[in-house]
């Protein structure tokens, strides 16, 4: 059997990207003779072709796949689709497209959802249910997910003995066909509603491959250097798949005077911890940061607010700043000549931090992890941000306090949503957390709100 999946992916203010996913865990699929994407409003038809396939070892199941650009539409505007294979809607979704200026006051503001972090057997539809629940003046305008959207290495305790790369493929297709259609979310919403309705941009952190990939963890497949990269193999190619079939590992997009930078800081990392984005990539984004005439917004997979992990590292996970290019990323950040807004995840806790520099801009650190926590995840603990950026000396850069906001410190299963907007020479924030188990102590009003002043 088939199951066909739509995934609306990157997005412009007059176009929009869809993934199309046909899943067979049973058969090999076939690509079918007729398949188009049809828009409800007009009736338009857009042929879909071209599909990528990934197979099993044996060919016994797997996946097509293909990228559709819808175009011609309006700015900030929502379109149903519906996806018609051989005469019959077997999936639908809804198109959005972006701003074309950031709104002022009066308007409804540019809204972003960020996520990280989802464990599907732990969720039963709560991440869903919450989002279908979102008022309409705070639906999303965009969703950036910064990583672990899945976790193919979990539970652990299946992968401390080895597995065939039969065995590996048939895990991880199941796996992302479980997270992205959710099944067991019933008939109410799931984490496919959060997917298919709206733009969403990916990035990827660790569990899309295994613990602190690309190097070597728990899983027992991941001793050697031929069980990685038979993993790394088959995972990437299921990531590029459902979650960027030809994007680039950094995006740009810009909404009026807003530019956001779009940085994957796991699937380029080197073996010898000298760089965790393409150099070219870390380029563009020194360009990016330079050229900023009003204040900016960067999304990574791992908090840039860090400390080394040190020898942990070897057993959980390398952060950022165990990378000789942190420093990079430092002297980046702090020469900017405008204020830049971090969005990431990872670290199973909600944060805000901030710090001013010397010459008076400011970096501020949004972290929203998990939206549901992974069984063996570890105690629910809320942490501090370092005292200062970064944490440990690096030659001709100036170490500045960080403020961690004190009125926030939950490690609740979340997400946030930031609203934008413009008043004269501020860019306008707030943000709002949104616990999919909310009880007494879950805050019922903005948990930050800010202005950033944009510099002349």
């Amino acid at each position: 059997m088939v199951t066909y999946l739509l995934t609306p992916a990157n997005a412009s203010a007059t176009t929009a990207d869809v993934c199309v996913a046909a899943v067979s865990l049973n058969e090999p699929p076939q690509a079918p003779a007729n398949a188009f994407l049809e828009e409800r409003s007009s009736g338009r038809r857009t042929p879909v072709g071209g599909w990528d396939q990934w197979l099993v070892p044996d060919a016994s199941a797997g996946m097509l796949s293909a990228r559709v650009q819808l175009s011609g539409f309006a700015p900030r505007t929502v379109h149903p689709i519906d996806l018609v294979v051989d005469s019959a809607i077997v999936a639908d979704a809804t198109v959005t497209t972006l701003p074309d200026r950031l709104p002022v006051i009066g308007d409804k503001p540019f809204t972003i959802m960020l996520g990280s972090c989802f464990y599907v057997p732990g969720d039963n539809g709560r991440v869903g249910r919450r989002f279908a629940a979102l008022p309409s003046d705070l639906r999303p305008d965009v969703k950036f997910l910064c990583g672990d959207q899945v976790y193919l290495d979990a539970p652990f305790y299946r992968f401390l003995v080895p597995r065939t790369r039969q065995g590996l493929a048939e895990s991880f297709l199941e796996r992302y066909w479980d997270t992205w259609a959710q099944p067991g979310a019933g008939a109410g919403p799931g984490f496919r509603d959060v997917l298919k309705r709206g733009a969403t941009f990916f990035t990827a952190d660790d569990h899309e491959f295994w613990n602190n990939a690309p190097f070597p963890s728990f899983a027992v497949n991941t001793w050697t250097a031929g069980g990685r990269d038979a993993w790394w193999t088959l995972a990437s190619g299921l990531f590029n798949a459902f979650q960027t079939p030809g994007s680039p590992a950094s995006q740009q997009l810009a909404v009026g005077d807003l530019s956001i930078f779009v940085a994957d800081t796991r699937i380029s990392r080197a073996a010898d911890r000298t760089t965790f984005i393409e150099p070219a990539a870390m380029q563009a984004l020194a360009t990016w940061a330079a050229g900023l005439t009003s204040p900016g917004v960067l999304v990574v997979g791992q908090p840039v607010f860090a400390r080394e992990a040190g020898w942990s590292g070897r057993v959980a996970d390398w952060n950022l700043p165990d990378f000789e290019q942190y420093a990079t990323l430092c002297r980046i950040l702090l020469t900017a000549p405008q204020s830049i807004v971090m969005l990431t995840g990872d670290v199973h806790y909600g944060r805000v931090a901030q710090l001013s520099t010397i010459d008076g801009h400011e970096l501020l650190e949004i972290i929203a992890s998990p939206m549901s926590l992974v069984a063996a995840g570890g105690n629910r603990e809320w942490k501090s941000s370092p005292a200062l950026f970064p944490d440990a000396p690096i030659p001709g850069v100036v170490q500045t306090p960080i403020r961690s906001l004190a009125t926030w410190q939950r490690a609740e299963d979340h997400f946030v949503t930031l609203e934008l907007w413009q008043e004269g020479q501020r860019l306008q924030m707030r943000v709002r957390t949104w616990e999919t188990s909310p009880n007494s102590s879950t805050p019922s009003t903005p948990v930050f709100e800010y202005g950033l002043l944009r510099r002349m």
